[in-house]
């Protein structure tokens, strides 16, 4: 079915992840295109106003490959912004934003730990939904002088998830009455006082 006129963007559709996202990319792109819109798919020029990224939101690495790709795609905007960014990513990329997370994101953490001449501590949580033990491991490979403590049952918010790191009702995120964990603040204060 014909949709109403709309305005003459230029659309790009990135396909990321697995073939089930290209077959849904290749949907999308024909239903623009019989609608009239000026779609391409993974075109390699940089002049598409409006991108669409179609990924995986269930691998880590998918979703990273994702930030990344929508990074990239914002440098080559003017002023580095994006007029238009999904719901489900406004929290992080909203435009307010988007010129200190490209300040920060060109930064790779395991590169940048090794140069610190400086004591380093690395504590993580096994509860941390958004940044994993193994990011944690990377960087106290690549500076082995770190202090490194893997810490059970912490979260992202540096609290204490319920058993089996349950916080589905993200109540560590959105209690500011829970605790911070006991392990994190005795190692912080023991790393002060040792350094």
């Amino acid at each position: 079915m014909k949709t109403k006129s709309h305005t003459k963007d230029k659309y790009n559709v990135i396909t990321l992840g697995c073939s089930k996202n290209l077959v849904d990319s290749e949907v999308l792109v024909s239903q623009l295109k019989y609608n009239d819109f000026d779609v391409y798919h993974q075109s390699s020029t940089k002049d598409a106003n409006i991108i669409i990224v179609n990924t995986c939101g269930f691998i880590d690495r998918a979703k990273e490959e994702s930030i990344n790709t929508i990074l990239s795609y914002a440098k080559e905007k003017e002023k580095g912004k994006i007029d238009t960014v999904p719901l489900y990513l406004l929290s992080v990329f909203r435009p307010s934003v988007q010129p200190y997370m490209l300040s920060w994101m060109k930064y790779n953490p395991t590169i940048e730990i090794k140069k610190l001449q400086v004591p380093v501590l690395i504590l993580q949580g096994t509860c941390d939904v958004q940044v994993k033990t193994t990011d944690a491991n990377f960087l106290h490979e690549a500076n082995k002088q770190a202090t490194y403590l893997i810490i059970d049952g912490m979260t992202h918010t540096l609290k204490d998830a319920r058993a089996g790191c349950d916080d589905k009702d993200m109540k560590t995120y959105k209690d500011p009455s829970l605790p911070l964990n006991n392990v994190l603040v005795t190692e912080i204060i023991k790393f002060v006082n040792d350094n």
